[in-house]
């Protein structure tokens, strides 16, 4: 779980984002997408849940966004999601299938994640 500081400013941050239409959004924008995309489906079903309603387009565009530096700590993340559905026809299922796995993985990062991220727009 999130402190409340940054659960809140995730919450408040996404909402003002998915608000403007995708192709107006800044790069930070695009990146803050990302990530409240990818809690807000974890928390509200897990890791599997963004893949089964995102799929693995999304997945390409969030780890592609995410990989420009401002969330370090998302890589390793990432590397161990990727591992986990390489070769899948459907991510979804393999991740079901793994149990809480995925979800541990994003609840080990998740705080670092979205520090760095809070960090990156203050940088601004």
């Amino acid at each position: 779980m999130l402190p409340q500081d940054l659960d809140d400013w995730l919450t408040d941050v996404g909402n003002a984002v998915v608000q403007k239409p995708e192709e107006a959004r800044t790069e930070q924008e695009r990146l803050i997408h990302e990530i409240w995309l990818l809690d807000t489906e974890a928390r509200n079903g897990g890791v599997s849940q963004y893949f089964g309603n995102w799929g693995m387009d999304q997945w390409e565009i969030c780890t592609a966004v995410t990989s420009r530096g401002a969330v370090p700590s998302f890589a390793s993340f990432a590397r161990q999601i990727t591992h986990m559905i390489a070769g899948a026809d459907d991510p979804y299922d393999v991740l079901i299938e793994l149990g809480s796995a995925p979800d541990d993985a994003w609840d080990k990062v998740k705080v670092a994640v979205v520090s760095e991220l809070r960090a990156s727009c203050h940088a601004l």
